[in-house]
């Protein structure tokens, strides 16, 4: 079960390929994500369905907000998190960390793109921090695998 607890207005079109693909390749696999906001969740099951068709697009899944009280507990469901590159994780990077779920970023050249980089190396798991987007997805795979 793969994740990504962020705002949906962080996916750029490039990461989120990049999941439909890891997705693809991986036929038991699935995405979860955060309906954060409601409307974003028709654009990217259409993105999905029209690149990687249905069978790939029904493997999203889309929650509300996790309670409070309860959402390390329900994060730690989750295998692994997938960040985004443009914007990463801050509190819900954090969270992920927590709640014992390794946590792949991609650090670019702005300051919030670079956040969850220095998080993981916080708590010295380094192998998670990919050098480019093929090494996302070939990390991804290998830590799914």
């Amino acid at each position: 079960l793969l994740c990504n607890f962020n705002q949906l207005f962080k996916v750029d079109p490039e990461v989120f390929g990049v999941w439909m693909e890891i997705l693809s390749s991986v036929p038991d696999s699935f995405l979860w994500l955060l309906r954060l906001p409601s409307t974003a969740e028709a654009n990217l099951r259409r993105t999905a369905r029209a690149g990687h068709g249905g069978e790939v697009e029904g493997r999203m899944i889309f929650s509300e907000r996790i309670d409070w009280r309860n959402h390390l507990l329900v994060k730690s469901m989750a295998n692994l998190s997938l960040d985004n590159p443009v914007f990463n994780s801050h509190t819900s990077g954090v969270d992920i960390l927590w709640s014992g779920v390794p946590l792949l970023t991609l650090p670019r050249e702005t300051m919030s793109s670079r956040v969850a980089a220095s998080l993981i190396s916080a708590v010295t798991l380094p192998l998670t921090i990919a050098r480019n987007m093929d090494d996302y997805k070939q990390l991804a795979l290998r830590l799914i695998g």
